[in-house]
């Protein structure tokens, strides 16, 4: 494991866009994890959402939550003063934990091994130290 992250869903600090009939989410692109926790959180309680914003930058979607467009999924240490964590009280489901990995091929030669471990200690390191998503532009 490389770092893990803490997802939580973010509103805004004024108003209360989850309790509406239609969750309004604020997303990334189709490969995101967050996207996928976000959905698959509120199909599993059968909660009805539709996607207002969809942007590759993590700043946009963090905007269009911090103005009362939308809510979406973020890690904890990303929201603002302008945010606001949902949670049961707001009827919003548990998110899962979200981990990222580092997987080496099965096929490394043993004489590749020490390389590609310490080039993965090294990023470990680079990502812990600077933060996740600081370090390699979001998720």
């Amino acid at each position: 494991m490389l770092w893990h992250t803490s997802p939580v869903w973010a509103g805004p600090r004024v108003g209360d866009l989850s309790g509406r009939p239609r969750i309004p989410l604020a997303m990334h692109e189709v490969d995101c994890p967050y996207r996928a926790l976000a959905i698959e959180a509120l199909e599993a309680i059968g909660r009805p959402w539709h996607a207002v914003f969809t942007s590759t930058s993590i700043h946009a979607v963090e905007k269009a939550v911090e103005m009362g467009l939308a809510i979406s999924v973020l890690d904890r240490e990303r929201l603002t003063g302008a945010m606001r964590e949902l949670g049961p009280a707001e009827d919003m489901p548990p998110l899962k934990r979200c981990e990222a990995r580092l997987h080496f091929a099965p096929h490394i030669a043993a004489a590749s091994q020490p390389a590609a471990e310490a080039m993965a200690r090294l990023l470990r390191d680079r990502l812990t130290h600077r933060g996740p998503w600081r370090s390699v532009g979001g998720p």
